[in-house]
């Protein structure tokens, strides 16, 4: 699953490369063949290009195998090999697709506004997944009020935890992200042993033959707490907090949000913390989870296929990883001062260091007051979640108001998730669209949706489950069973690509827009000191460059 990062990435370049080819059924196609499988005996033929991940293809055969029980003149093809998702996208676009149905990683809106010759699917949307899907993701699939590709996996992302760990040793599980950092502290100082460093808060990976890494799943989702539900979808949509669509470049500094968020990575990524394990740099993301599943550390950015993973590689029994779990996004800390309980004077908000933003920076937050905050925002959080019965109206001088709740339910509601790039769609050279969509429509049947949940381990569907089907389908598992408490019913997905606009999907935009091509986990996990950038030395460059570039970026709507 890691290689969704380099793919969309690599999918950007494909698509903007070059114009598109027709659609050429003569083509020679690298997704089926010698290596396929085949179900069922029929004569007429339901070709599929499947990317076999972390979820193999388990769910695909019992789909397959009960379609073709009801469907008997069909037969279902397709590669049970890894397929590359670079070698879906060049067929798809080159005219060399020969796959009838592709279940593959890909922006919709990148291949939207870059005229992929892909078959409309509105008609199935309103026939049957409307009823069924979560709100968010099918808002995030339309593209100009029409739909063009269906989600095949939720793909639910987070912070992995050892919950039996945290229980052990009497550590809060993060209700916000001061509290991950808390933990992170006192995990690091359990696990020295005199000069030794046995355990560690976090493992990732971040080498330089891979260049995966993990951390920014929680990147969106901070984004959204802190700036509302409302305004990240303008942030998205290249719109600034007014409506207006941005023509300047303000939109670089106006979503504070961003700066937030890079603070909470500073901390959490900061050499000098010590919290991550000390051969992230060179380790893959395989061994990053071995350190992780091994308890070499005891938190992990992660996404639910983690488990199926090392699982099915033998590597691990479901015993053994049993105590693993998600604890839902932490709040971050800081969106309290977007909230109207915030009540200091204009010049004062909630930051670590606001010397590097300049003499006019403003007065940084008193521990003292940040701590007061910090104790109303968790009783919200925890009257939100059931902890307690009474909501807060009053805590250490913080005076709570129902509007105050209302923003933290809704930043509580907000669970990150890969479903984006879980996509399938259909060519327009396909000589089986009709049959290709009934296959879709099966899968998102009561039948299906029952056969995709029991066989693939990791969250279902996108859709609203009942709680009683979650509870047969969760069993003892602990990552199941968290991974389906954050997609209760409300939940709000945000997405790891994030942006339909053309600004973000062709001009090149994001929230820390760099034209040197630095991230900012590169910049705040680099050891030498010539290397090491902070939060707001990221964002000021980040601001910088985005309103050089605006003119560039905003030509190419």
């Amino acid at each position: 699953m890691k290689v969704f990062e380099k793919v969309l990435a690599l999918t950007l370049s494909l698509l903007t490369a070059s114009s598109l080819l027709a659609c050429d059924k003569g083509g020679d196609s690298t997704d089926n063949g010698g290596n396929g499988g085949s179900i069922g005996t029929g004569s007429i033929e339901l070709k599929i290009s499947p990317f076999n991940g972390g979820y193999g293809l388990d769910w695909l055969d019992a789909i397959s195998a009960e379609f073709v029980k009801e469907n008997p003149d069909v037969k279902v093809v397709y590669n049970k090999t890894t397929v590359k998702r670079s070698d879906q996208v060049t067929a798809l676009k080159s005219g060399t697709a020969d796959a009838d149905l592709y279940i593959t990683g890909l922006n919709i809106h990148t291949q939207i506004n870059n005229q992929l010759p892909i078959v409309e699917l509105t008609d199935i949307y309103n026939e049957v997944l409307s009823s069924k899907i979560i709100d968010s993701v099918e808002n995030w699939y339309s593209h100009d009020g029409k739909q063009y590709g269906v989600p095949w996996g939720t793909a639910t992302l987070g912070v992995l935890y050892h919950k039996d760990y945290f229980a052990e040793n009497n550590i809060q599980v993060p209700r916000t992200t001061n509290e991950l950092i808390a933990a992170a502290q006192k995990i690091t100082e359990l696990g020295k042993n005199g000069s030794r460093q046995e355990y560690y808060a976090f493992s990732y990976s971040d080498n330089e033959d891979t260049g995966e890494c993990y951390w920014d799943y929680l990147f969106n989702p901070w984004l959204a707490q802190y700036e509302g539900i409302a305004n990240y979808e303008k942030y998205w949509d290249g719109k600034l907090k007014d409506g207006s669509v941005d023509d300047s470049g303000a939109i670089a500094s106006e979503y504070k949000g961003v700066l937030r968020t890079l603070e909470v990575y500073e901390e959490i990524l900061n050499p000098s913390n010590n919290f991550n394990h000390k051969q992230s740099k060179d380790d893959d993301f395989t061994t990053a989870q071995f350190r992780f599943l091994d308890g070499e550390t005891k938190m992990m950015f992660n996404g639910d296929w983690i488990v199926q993973e090392m699982v099915k590689s033998n590597s691990y029994t479901k015993e053994e990883t049993a105590d693993v779990a998600f604890m839902r996004a932490p709040i971050i800390s800081s969106m309290v001062e977007t909230m109207p309980m915030w009540t200091e004077a204009e010049n004062v908000h909630y930051t670590t260091d606001p010397t590097s933003l300049g003499e006019d920076a403003g007065i940084p937050l008193s521990a003292e007051r940040k701590a007061a905050y910090e104790k109303a925002l968790v009783a919200i959080i925890d009257y939100i979640d059931g902890v307690t019965n009474v909501a807060p109206t009053n805590v250490d001088g913080i005076i709570v108001s129902e509007e105050d709740i209302a923003r933290v339910r809704e930043a509580r509601s907000i669970t990150p998730s890969m479903s984006d790039s879980h996509i399938m769609v259909i060519p327009t050279c396909s000589d089986q669209i009709e049959l290709a969509k009934k296959f879709i429509k099966f899968m998102y049947s009561e039948k299906g949706i029952a056969l995709y949940s029991s066989n693939v381990y990791g969250t279902g569907l996108p859709i609203n489950y009942s709680e009683g089907e979650i509870q047969s389908l969760v069993g003892d598992s602990a990552l199941l069973k968290s991974a389906y408490s954050m997609l209760g019913e409300g939940s709000y997905l945000t997405f790891y690509s994030g942006g339909k606009n053309s600004l973000f999907t062709n001009g090149g935009l994001k929230p820390t827009f760099r034209s040197d091509g630095k991230s900012f986990i590169e910049c705040m996990t680099a050891s030498a000191a010539s290397n090491y950038e902070g939060a707001y030395t990221f964002y000021n460059k980040s601001v910088m460059q985005i309103i050089t570039a605006w003119d560039t970026i905003y030509s190419k709507r």
